[in-house]
């Protein structure tokens, strides 16, 4: 992976964070970026089990605790790339407790996007 891409769109994510906190605004693209760098930490691949398949990016701090929360808090702590856990269906439906007969309950994230990512941070393309 090209850390010092890595690095920078980091510091950058920080400052878009900082900002949504000072100024109380929402930046259009600020959630995407942390969804972005937390792909590329994974390296586009499941953080439990490897998978390279029907990737989805599950939240640490979830919407449960919204309500204990200040909305700008919650939202910063929501987007903010260290809070996101990439992972496949399968083991998000675990997580989740999710049967396997239920249906699906959030997309996959995009081959193309997956593709745009990999060639972005220099990860190698399967």
């Amino acid at each position: 992976m090209d850390n010092e891409k890595f690095s920078e769109m980091v510091r950058r994510h920080k400052l878009g964070i900082a900002r949504l906190v000072s100024t109380r605004k929402l930046t259009i693209g600020l959630q995407r970026t942390g969804e972005d760098l937390a792909l590329a930490y994974a390296g586009c691949k499941c953080e439990k089990c490897g998978a390279e398949e029907k990737l989805q990016i599950h939240h640490l701090i979830s919407f449960k605790v919204k309500e204990y929360m200040d909305l700008w808090k919650y939202l910063s702590q929501k987007i903010y790339w260290a809070n996101l856990l990439v992972l496949c269906e399968s083991c998000h439906r675990k997580l989740e407790g999710f049967s396997a007969t239920k249906p699906e309950f959030m997309g996959s994230i995009p081959q193309k996007r997956l593709n745009y990512i990999k060639r972005k941070f220099s990860i190698e393309l399967k």
